[in-house]
């Protein structure tokens, strides 16, 4: 019996240290200053593609997650529409875009095509992305909303919008530069 009190106590005293540990040590993956917001995702065709594609970099698609200001876990995106061409034009470069629209879409769903420098992990003789393919397995994005996220990167980035979007009618393409309320209002 005494024994199997000693058992027990250190079982308790096991959980407790990794409960403790796990609370004071581990870090927050959730780093985005603006993760606090609420979100509020309306159709598309309310807010345009850039606000849409917002709400999709924060929320559903997890970018914000790993894409912040630290730069820890990867690249910042704030000016990666505008770099694009540099990317897709060097020579470690092994996808198929031709334009920023195509770099940026094949970003997303496959990732290891361009692996910025300090990132990736070093498998065989090739340097692979950690990011998976977004357009499929939990993320799952589908292609209006890859589309809307591209929008947002080239609005972040200071760039016009030249997605187009597939299946999006008139009245959202009018709204390209618009932001949703939400937006606005948590950014006051």
């Amino acid at each position: 019996m005494n024994n199997f009190i000693k058992i027990i106590g250190f079982g308790v005293l096991l959980i407790l240290s990794y409960t403790l540990f796990s609370v004071y040590y581990v870090p927050d993956i959730n780093t985005h200053k603006s993760s606090k917001r609420q979100r509020v995702v309306l159709p598309i065709e309310e807010v345009g593609p850039v606000a849409y594609g917002e709400e999709v970099y924060y929320g559903r698609g997890g970018c914000a997650q790993c894409h912040d200001s630290a730069g820890d876990r990867a690249p910042e995106l704030s000016l990666i529409a505008a770099i694009s061409a540099s990317r897709y034009g060097a020579s470690q470069y092994t996808g198929t875009a031709t334009d920023a629209v195509g770099y940026l879409r094949e970003s997303m769903v496959e990732p290891s095509v361009y692996v910025v420098e300090g990132y990736g992990t070093l498998l065989g003789k090739k340097i692979v992305s950690p990011m998976p393919d977004v357009s499929s397995g939990s993320i799952s994005l589908n292609e209006v909303e890859l589309a809307a996220v591209i929008a947002y990167l080239q609005a972040i980035s200071g760039l016009e919008v030249t997605v187009k979007m597939p299946g999006a009618g008139p009245k959202a393409e009018e709204k390209n530069g618009a932001r949703s309320k939400v937006s606005k209002e948590a950014e006051e």
